[in-house]
């Protein structure tokens, strides 16, 4: 960091940054412009000065005996003249202080005349962007500011915009805890508490581009949309949708209409429903590919055993369909492309009668594919109910109702709706309350391993009984993954601690030399369901990304399992300020009326004060926020149940 000193004379050390009165400050004669005067542009100049003072320090030399002023600017001349300007009009006055580097060695004050405007000392990106802020404020438009900084309008505009991000992500950025990258990522996001929680996280150092991205993308369209393939940029904007290009240039233009792309892209694939359907074949439109079948149809079936002559019809399907790829030969957004799809779609399902004759399509879902930007699925219609006429029947392997066999009485998992109060709080608000309940309950569950184990017992019953899987290569299918929290910072006295154990354990188990099972096996009972409790607990996931993305039935799993766990986030934690910081006043001032601690003076702080406030009265009264408790829905609330795969009364459990 540079040593700053006010000096009155001209001995002040080499490199060294002083603020010096203007009235002591000349032009050097071997200036390269020391004997041109004043341009038209110095007046613009001088208002910048006015408005954000001089942010280049001055290169000067120490003047000599015979020299009017004891201090002479190598460079800087026309900012001389701006303050000379401004002391005409009374706005400065003589000692008007000036930062200025002194040079005193010739080798370096004769370059400092040639290339000074290369050799400047750099300014913090920071404050350039403060200035273009006060100068906006000042309503200078972009030409101008473009002229009195030497920046390019494009350059202006991008600093502009940063200018408007908050106060707290400038201090990250000028401290170096935030990149200009990240900086410019915040200010694509409009509201200022996520501003401020995205600069909270890079000044703890856990701020990362991966996780910006993520969330700039949530409700996001832009011109990588996959069903903007099929659908075309013209077609898009002949249809009245607009874009918006990025002010940075670095990522895709948004399209700020995706109702009309969607419109669009279900019109295109209109055709294709409408001949499916002369088929007698249903057809859907997804988002994306879909593993559930459609109500009423059936996943074909994985694997089984072909004939030579199936096998071989079946391979000459798809080496004509490889050859006939859709869009290799016309653009996929053409017209023409539409009947390549379509050729396609029959080849897939000329396939499917050909590995299976007893099975019939019933239904085709397509969806926006980044490969061909069309995909498809195909889905069977439901094994015919066939009554045994008598025993004889029966034992021939007639399908009857009831058999094993007729996935179509598997039993139904009824889900209760949740009702959640979101209006009036923010998408992030959102996410971080159900993460910070998914880590509270994950806390309490690993303390538990007799619910752990229930919850590991009904998921096997869901996943092998109540639904079907493909089987995958492991002894045992059961799939499972690690809440990612533990990627994003584990909060210590919740999933930390659950995350502390287990890696004690992996200690241990290195330290054994044994495979997994044998060194589970040398466990006691009690370490063995303390670590099931453990593991268990770090797959829970209930965390949601938006306010409008309510998972009804992972939410009513979760009420469940802490019911049994005696759930109480508070016993670990209370909100921090961290936590708090992402609420309006309005949310903190109900936590207080929650705490019945509503003092009208709360409502005078500032929101600093008052999240320091809450936070502090919280940890007094062992206190956490309803939003953070998982609840059963209450009996007589509206509930919605999984769709019954065939029209057969299911049986609901």
């Amino acid at each position: 960091m540079a040593h700053l000193a006010l000096v009155s004379d001209a001995t002040a050390p080499a490199s060294t940054l002083n603020y010096m009165p203007f009235s002591q400050i000349g032009v050097a004669p071997e200036n390269l412009r020391f004997k041109e005067p004043a341009d038209a542009g110095i007046p613009r100049l001088a208002d910048t000065i006015a408005a954000v003072g001089i942010l280049v320090p001055l290169l000067v030399r120490a003047g000599g005996a015979k020299d009017a002023k004891p201090t002479l600017a190598l460079d800087g001349r026309r900012r001389l003249f701006a303050l000379t300007f401004l002391e005409g009009k009374g706005v400065v006055t003589p000692e008007y202080l000036v930062p200025v580097i002194f040079s005193e060695d010739k080798a370096a004050q004769v370059a400092a005349t040639v290339v000074a405007n290369d050799e400047r000392v750099a300014i913090h990106i920071a404050d350039v962007i403060v200035a273009i802020g006060k100068l906006r404020k000042r309503r200078y438009d972009t030409a101008m500011i473009a002229a009195a900084l030497a920046y390019s309008e494009v350059e202006v505009k991008r600093l502009g915009a940063l200018s408007a991000l908050d106060s707290r992500v400038i201090d990250a950025l000028r401290s170096g805890k935030m990149t200009l990258r990240q900086a410019r990522l915040v200010a694509r996001i409009p509201e200022k508490e996520a501003q401020r929680h995205f600069a909270d996280l890079a000044i703890d150092a856990s701020l990362s581009d991966h996780r910006l991205l993520e969330f700039l993308g949530r409700g996001r369209t832009d011109t990588g949309d996959l069903r903007l393939k099929l659908v075309g940029l013209d077609r898009y904007v002949a249809a009245g949708g607009r874009t918006e290009g990025d002010l940075f240039g670095e990522m895709q233009d948004t399209l700020s209409d995706p109702q009309i792309l969607d419109e669009l892209w279900v019109a295109r694939v209109q055709p294709i429903i409408i001949a499916l359907k002369a088929q007698g074949i249903s057809g859907f439109t997804a988002a994306t590919y879909a593993y559930e079948a459609p109500d009423g149809f059936e996943r074909l079936p994985y694997g089984g055993k072909l004939s030579d002559d199936q096998a071989a019809a079946i391979k000459a399907i798809d080496v004509a369909r490889a050859a006939a790829r859709p869009g290799q030969a016309i653009a996929l957004e053409a017209e023409e492309a539409i009947p390549e799809f379509m050729a396609h779609i029959e080849a897939d399902l000329a396939r499917v009668a050909i590995a299976d004759p007893s099975r019939a399509v019933g239904a085709v879902v397509l969806f926006p594919s980044r490969d061909w930007g069309l995909g498809f699925q195909a889905f069977l219609r439901p094994m015919p109910e066939v009554i045994a006429a008598d025993a004889d029947d029966a034992d021939h392997g007639v399908v009857g109702a009831g058999s094993e066999s007729d996935d179509r009485h598997r039993p139904q998992i009824e889900v209760p709706r949740a009702e959640i109060a979101v209006e009036g709080q923010s998408n992030l608000c959102h996410e971080t309350q159900t993460d910070m309940a998914t880590r509270g309950l994950m806390r309490d569950l690993a303390d538990n391993p007799a619910v752990a184990l229930t919850a590991l017992i009904a998921q096997l019953f869901k996943t092998l009984v109540l639904v079907c899987r493909m089987v995958g290569d492991s002894a045992l299918d059961i799939k499972a993954a690690p809440y990612e929290g533990k990627r994003r910072n584990a909060i210590e006295s919740l999933d930390g601690d659950v995350w502390a154990r287990i890696d004690a354990r992996k200690d241990a188990y290195t330290a054994s030399g044994l495979r997994p099972i044998p060194w589970i096996e040398t466990l006691a009972y009690g370490e063995r369901m303390a670590l099931l409790a453990e593991l268990v607990a770090v797959s829970l996931n209930v965390r949601e990304d938006r306010k409008d993305t309510i998972r009804h039935a992972a939410r009513a799993e979760a009420a469940e399992i802490a019911e049994l766990c005696s759930y109480d986030i508070a016993q670990h934690w209370t909100p921090n300020e961290a936590y708090l910081s992402i609420h309006s006043k309005a949310q903190l001032l109900a936590m207080l009326g929650e705490m019945r601690r509503d003092d009208l003076r709360a409502g005078l702080f500032k929101k600093g004060e008052l999240v320091a406030f809450v936070a502090e009265t919280a940890a007094e009264l062992r206190f956490a926020p309803a939003t953070l408790a998982w609840r059963r829905a209450a009996d007589g609330e509206a509930a919605e149940s999984t769709p019954p795969e065939s029209a057969t009364d299911t049986e609901v459990v």
